[in-house]
């Protein structure tokens, strides 16, 4: 068994676009808009793995904060240098690097809707 795709309902999807476009990296793999408005974008991480964003809709997330904070998930990277420094560069709240279990190199950053990244180095 392996997992598929991360589902993530955000309130701005051009933001939510960019974060993990542009900052990650990932690939937008289809999006298309259902006809009650939801719209779905897939960003692919190369080995099969991809994350759903929903917008809009009968589903709509009213605002920031409401998650719940334990939930995360992880990407480890060969881009982890360019991905920290233009996580700081651009203003985003950082934490680390950190070195977790005496050997794994990571930093965690929050995406446009609070969901917790942990980019791992590769």
């Amino acid at each position: 068994m392996k997992i598929s795709w991360i589902t993530l309902r955000v309130r701005d999807l051009d933001a939510s676009k960019k974060f993990y476009g542009e900052l990650l990296g990932m690939e937008q793999s289809r999006a298309f808009e259902t006809p009650d408005g939801r719209q779905f974008t897939f960003f692919t991480d190369g080995q099969g793995m991809e994350v759903e964003l929903i917008c809009g809709g009968p589903c709509k997330v009213k605002e920031k904060g409401l998650r719940n904070p334990m939930v995360s998930f992880g990407f480890q990277t060969e881009a982890y240098e360019s991905i920290l420094a233009a996580a700081q560069k651009g203003g985003l709240d950082v934490n680390g690097p950190l070195v977790l279990g005496g050997h794994m190199e990571c930093f965690f950053v929050e995406d446009p809707d609070g969901f917790q990244v942990q980019v791992i180095k590769a």
